[in-house]
């Protein structure tokens, strides 16, 4: 898909982003001029701590999870112009949004549709192999360090 903007997003809202509870997001502007119609690619990092064999201390580092989502566009709010006691520079807009599709880099394309939601896991059905692949938030730490090929520990 060609996507006219591409954003970082934290895991936990990445994943409210799939679940359909998170529908809205707050961002500066930067001067990209977001449109309604416009697709932006949501690509999700975590902050992680690792340790290397160097070091004896624990860094923290941001980590792409190799999972993205595509989101279209439906209304772009300038909270600029509603709230009038913020200056004009630097603009700030409330983008709403709705899911289209989430790449896993590893596996393949889902489609939302195929989401089911429950509180502790979820699942989608893989358009490419046709498998179903289900993420649990306890085996989440284990995914990431095998995604990682390094041992981690979540913040």
């Amino acid at each position: 898909m060609n996507c006219q903007h591409e954003l970082k997003i934290k895991g936990e809202y990445f994943y409210e982003v799939l679940t359909g509870n998170k529908k809205a997001e707050f961002r500066k502007d930067d001067g990209r001029n977001f449109k309604s119609g416009e697709l932006i690619r949501l690509r999700e990092f975590v902050l992680i701590k690792v340790s290397t064999a160097r070091t004896t201390f624990i860094k923290p580092q941001l980590i792409h999870t190799r999972r993205e989502a595509i989101v279209l566009i439906t209304d772009v709010t300038i909270v600029n112009d509603i709230y009038e006691e913020l200056p004009k520079e630097p603009k700030f807009v409330m983008l709403s949004f709705d899911l289209i599709s989430v790449i896993d880099l590893n596996k393949g394309i889902f489609l939302p549709w195929a989401l089911k939601n429950t509180t502790a896991t979820y699942t989608f059905q893989c358009v490419a192999s046709r498998k179903r692949i289900s993420r649990g938030w306890l085996n989440q730490q284990l995914w990431l360090s095998a995604l990682c090929g390094k041992p981690i520990l979540m913040i």
